[in-house]
């Protein structure tokens, strides 16, 4: 069994990022009430801007339980889904060159209409689950995407 979660330094690094956005929102808007009426625009701003994050973080965060033939994909605020070997209808593998290394990403596509993208650097266990596919599903592989 395979149980591919998102990696805890990633969750880490966006959940700072909310407490600063939030944190700078409200202090902003706590202090600047007597300012002109464009100053007023900053917390407003950094509120949306934590708003939208948190809610594509939430949006976005799935673990993949891979159990034999049996894929499940389980989300927060979504239903969850799942799906079989043989709905697997194909998958690619894109990698593209950073400066930091090379970011790859795994991107399957079943019957039932369930889209899954993977990422080396934002999921655990993806060395695991890109063998698997390469190993048991050579032929459903459309291309492999190399960019720069």
């Amino acid at each position: 069994m395979i149980l591919s979660k998102p990696k805890r330094s990633t969750l880490f690094s966006l959940s700072l990022f909310l407490i600063l956005a939030y944190g700078i929102g409200i202090w902003t808007a706590l202090t600047l009430p007597s300012s002109p009426a464009y100053w007023n625009l900053i917390p407003i701003l950094c509120l949306v801007t934590a708003v939208a994050v948190n809610l594509k973080v939430l949006w976005g965060y799935h673990t993949i339980q891979v159990k034999g033939e049996q894929w499940k994909v389980k989300n927060l605020i979504r239903a969850d889904k799942s799906f079989t070997s043989r709905e697997i209808e194909w998958w690619k593998e894109t990698e593209i060159k950073t400066a930091g290394g090379p970011f790859r990403e795994l991107h399957i596509h079943a019957k039932n209409g369930v889209d899954l993208k993977i990422s080396l650097q934002e999921h655990t266990e993806y060395q695991k689950i890109i063998k698997q596919v390469r190993r048991k599903y050579p032929k459903k592989q459309i291309e492999r995407v190399l960019k720069n």
